[in-house]
């Protein structure tokens, strides 16, 4: 059982914790290959979309902006280089990293079937293999160090200098990488300085970290984007092979093996910050590394006490826009639906929680809207619980084209029953499917079950009449 005592301890805030105050910029330097577009999902649903900076794949972007303008946005989730912070001010980065040999592999399948990619026709043209890709210096140089590239990146001018240059194919030749970098010490110190650094092969660990810095819900309901099935990988390559290419990024090398070192130590005393604060009796005998399912307990109390550190009195009424961020699990980013207005789908599984603390004085009535479902069955199958207690709904009667409007009441009872007031909302459909399967024309790789367009959770007063509403069967 968590005491409130223990959530809010004063004890000194570890070098590992970051909390981001309003002046700060979260900025995620999004090295290509590298998991980068679930850890961006991941990322995301923490940000109101509406201060997210809406240029992710073009580093080049916000240095064209002036300080007014970029100081709207509180989240730069994309492709940045480590120099972005000579436009943006008071920028907290992060990143992850992937075994150099593994990354240039997955780099050449990505070259090989995206039109638009640096060096595309190159290797089409010439029906380029695998090994033939990580063996051709036009390729092997221009594609080397890319990770060095992005953390230890030179000035911004320096850098849109170069690319445009290596934009010409006769400059490939040159032997020059399209992503220069600083060196392999300018590397490690900046890496150092990050907030938090993961690593693609320890993809569940890094978000369990992530979460642990930032004090977030710990992130298990999610879904892997942009993942190609391919054979190769690094066993299949011959040792030569790898040898060469080991010797090419010299410097991504380095900052991956300092980096791996790193992370195992940082996430070491993770666990031993997590089991000190939080450890119950039956985590004694527990030794490192610690299950999956003990790192969510652990982490889920220290968002709790996280929770209480910034908001100590629970509310009286809650209302969610849902293009803002969304403590919670199983949910995709927003997206517009319509000038001004957002919708955001449940998914990849089927069911989606968020989280909430009220004033255990009242009843509440909790309302909320659906503006699509994937299957026409969910708009009168959706089931709501809190804190597992099933929620009997109301529904008005639908109209076609507006959303479908939904209502129940939470018991005080059920308010009351957690420490610190947390009400876990928990919404369930019978299953989630394609999104492309909705709307074929459009490329999209989410499961999705629901959109929702908003909830709104007040005190319950008495209401003459039921109107038009009705029981959901």
């Amino acid at each position: 059982m968590i005491s409130v005592s223990n959530l809010c301890d004063d004890s000194p805030l570890p070098d590992l914790e970051h909390r981001l105050t309003a002046d700060e910029r979260l900025v995620f330097v999004h090295i290509p290959k590298t998991a980068g577009l679930t850890f961006r999902a991941l990322l995301a649903k923490h940000f109101d979309v509406r201060q997210s900076y809406p240029r992710p794949d073009e580093w080049w972007w916000p240095h064209l902006g002036t300080s007014e303008e970029l100081s709207r946005y509180r989240l730069f989730n994309g492709h940045y280089v480590y120099s972005i912070g000579e436009a943006v001010r008071n920028a907290v980065f992060v990143t992850m990293l992937r075994h150099p040999v593994d990354r240039l592999v997955s780099t050449y399948h990505y070259v090989a079937r995206t039109p638009n990619a640096f060096q595309h026709d190159y290797v089409v043209s010439r029906a380029l293999s695998l090994d033939e890709f990580l063996s051709d210096p036009v390729t092997v140089h221009a594609q080397a160090n890319w990770a060095a590239g992005f953390v230890a990146s030179i000035p911004a001018a320096q850098l849109k200098t170069h690319q445009q240059k290596m934009g010409h194919s006769e400059a490939w030749a040159s032997g020059d990488s399209l992503f220069p970098n600083l060196g392999a010490s300018v590397a490690a110190e900046r890496l150092e300085s990050f907030a938090m650094f993961g690593l693609c092969e320890r993809f569940q660990d890094s978000a369990f970290m992530l979460d642990f810095v930032f004090g977030w819900k710990p992130a298990t309901n999610y879904q892997s984007f942009n993942v190609a099935a391919t054979g190769n990988r690094r066993a299949d390559l011959a040792p030569r092979l790898v040898d060469a290419v080991l010797e090419a990024n010299s410097v991504d090398v380095a900052m991956y093996e300092r980096a791996s070192a790193l992370f195992e130590e940082r996430f070491h005393r993770m666990c031993e910050l997590l089991l000190e604060r939080f450890g119950a009796a039956s985590h004694a005998h527990m030794k490192q590394p610690l299950p999956p399912e003990v790192m969510v307990e652990l982490l889920e109390k220290h968002y709790q006490q996280r929770c209480i550190e910034s908001s100590p009195e629970p509310r009286g009424s809650f209302v969610w826009d849902v293009a803002g961020p969304v403590e919670g699990s199983g949910w995709h980013s927003a997206e517009a639906v319509g000038p001004g207005r957002h919708g955001r789908w449940t998914g990849p599984g089927t069911v989606s929680t968020l989280d909430l603390r009220l004033a255990p004085d009242h009843d509440y009535t909790v309302e909320f809207e659906l503006i699509y479902a994937a299957a026409r069955a969910h708009y009168r199958g959706v089931e709501l619980y809190a804190n597992g207690t099933k929620i009997s709904l109301r529904h008005a009667v639908a109209i076609p084209g507006r959303p479908r409007r939904y209502r129940g009441v939470i018991p005080r009872r059920v308010v009351g029953e957690r420490v610190g007031n947390f009400v876990t909302l928990e919404w369930r459909v019978a299953k989630t499917i394609d999104a492309q399967s909705i709307a074929p024309n459009r490329e999209d790789a989410r499961r999705v079950g629901v959109m929702f367009g908003g909830l709104r959770v007040t005190p319950r007063r008495a209401r003459k009449g039921a109107g038009s509403e009705r029981t959901s069967a």
